[in-house]
């Protein structure tokens, strides 16, 4: 799907993505989102660095009975370098400066909508830990926020990225 997506944007096509997805812990990308490091899909960043990519964050906004679309500005890939060039697959997305940057950006952007407008956050998905983990943190009384750090921590120094 990356090439893909990828192949579009350089066609000049226009591609839509919901960026605020929860990663896989074993790809090594951690992104701040409303103040905890969670793992962060690179694949929105990866496509757009690889596709040339001018971002238009568009968030849906409830107002009354309707929704407004608030276009905010643009953000450029170019702007967040070339190393993305030696990345092979998703799984060494956290090698690149450009993919980390990038995807922390686009959490940020994620992250200013929902203090905005806090109760229209509508996840499906715990976006820091699984199921499985939330159910451990609950049973045995831990703080969230703690073990978030310290799940982040483990799993980063397990990459040598910290």
């Amino acid at each position: 799907m990356v090439n893909r997506l990828t192949d579009e944007l350089k066609a000049g096509s226009i591609v839509g993505m919901i960026v605020d997805q929860r990663g896989k812990r074993d790809n090594g990308l951690y992104c701040d989102v409303l103040g905890l490091p969670a793992p962060t899909s690179p694949a929105p960043a990866l496509i757009a660095l690889r596709g040339d990519a001018l971002i238009l964050p568009i968030a849906g906004i409830r107002q009354g009975d309707r929704y407004i679309f608030r276009w905010d500005p643009p953000i450029d890939s170019r702007d967040f370098g070339t190393d993305y060039r030696l990345v092979k697959s998703l799984s060494d997305c956290w090698k690149s400066e450009a993919v980390k940057n990038l995807s922390c950006a686009l959490q940020s952007w994620v992250s200013s909508v929902v203090r905005e407008h806090p109760g229209q956050w509508f996840w499906l998905h715990c976006r820091w830990l699984r199921r499985s983990d939330m159910k451990k943190i609950v049973r045995k009384g831990l703080d969230f926020g703690e073990f978030v750090r310290s799940q982040a921590h483990g799993y980063l120094q397990e990459k040598n990225v910290i």
